[in-house]
């Protein structure tokens, strides 16, 4: 499989709502929420404020904030400035939720690891790929045409992915895991954990996979994605476990298989590690008379 589509496979964003906001007449202020907030700027002048930090937007900006924190977007006018003279800020706002998420949050690897903004001002988007995809985000935004919550929700959906291809490409974000696939020698090493996730990988084979020492290796690796890689071969299938056991999908025994590990008891030692609590957890309607159970076993 390519670098980005195991994750979007695991992680699945989809787009939940799809807006056009005018900020002349109010500002948007939106609270701290576990979702990715995606905004397109069609006209106008506006500012972004988001913890104690400011930033200042035009026509043609795009803005993501993948972490959901909270912000407040304003209009940005000079005093006694009508319409005429400056049009009003107009933005198209995408509310964006990663389906695959856990009470631990840290294991959607692809939401957490992202930094809390990224800002691709006019000039770039003009050049791009994206540019055509958010044109006709503007167009189908604007307009109530039929089938027109369908088209925009699919529509946002594929500029994610393009935005993401353009991050990777372009080097934008430097570190995390979209970091580290933007290095196409750890990418080498990541995707072949993504396809192969119940191999023994050791850090030998890792860095042969990457064409590297494994020295050089494990160092660039820890630097740039954040996580050795034995722990992010860790996160990677536990992610994959808690997504299946709360779909019900496979049982715990049959998974130990799959990702690798020698035992159930194994798996379940490991799982509890990573995550904190037992594999019941995970599960859909399960009663927490269970939980207490599973959880004195693995104590035990």
């Amino acid at each position: 499989m390519d670098r980005l589509s195991a994750l979007l496979n695991l992680f699945q964003p989809e787009a939940r709502h799809v807006s056009q906001t005018n900020l002349y007449q109010a500002p948007i202020a939106v609270e701290k929420n576990e979702s990715s907030h995606l905004y397109l700027v069609k006209s106008g002048r506006l500012q972004l404020s988001i913890e104690q930090e400011t930033r200042q937007c035009q026509c043609g900006d795009l803005i993501w904030l993948p972490k959901g924190d909270a912000h407040q977007l304003t209009e940005q006018r000079p005093p006694d400035t009508d319409l005429n003279q400056q049009p009003a800020a107009l933005v198209t706002q995408i509310e964006i939720l990663f389906l695959h998420r856990e009470p631990n949050q840290e294991l959607n690897l692809l939401q957490s690891t992202l930094p809390h903004s990224l800002f691709l001002p006019a000039s770039e988007n003009q050049v791009s790929s994206l540019k055509p995809l958010v044109e006709l985000m503007f167009q189908e935004a604007g307009q109530q045409r039929c089938g027109h919550t369908t088209v925009v929700n699919r529509l946002a959906e594929v500029l994610l992915v393009n935005l993401l291809r353009h991050l990777m490409a372009n080097q934008k974000v430097s570190t995390g895991v979209l970091g580290g696939l933007s290095d196409l020698r750890l990418a080498r090493a990541m995707t072949g954990i993504h396809d192969n996730p119940g191999e023994n990988w050791t850090l030998e084979e890792l860095a042969n996979t990457a064409g590297m020492s494994r020295t050089a290796f494990s160092k660039r690796f820890r630097e740039v994605v954040g996580f050795t890689p034995a722990d992010y071969l860790a996160q990677w299938r536990m992610s994959i476990a808690c997504k299946k056991i709360s779909s019900g999908s496979e049982s715990v025994a049959t998974l130990a298989d799959e990702l690798g590990y020698q035992s159930e008891t194994a798996f379940r030692r490991a799982f509890r590690k990573v995550t904190g609590h037992p594999p019941g957890f995970y599960k859909k309607g399960v009663a927490f008379s269970e939980i207490k159970e599973e959880m004195a076993e693995a104590a035990t």
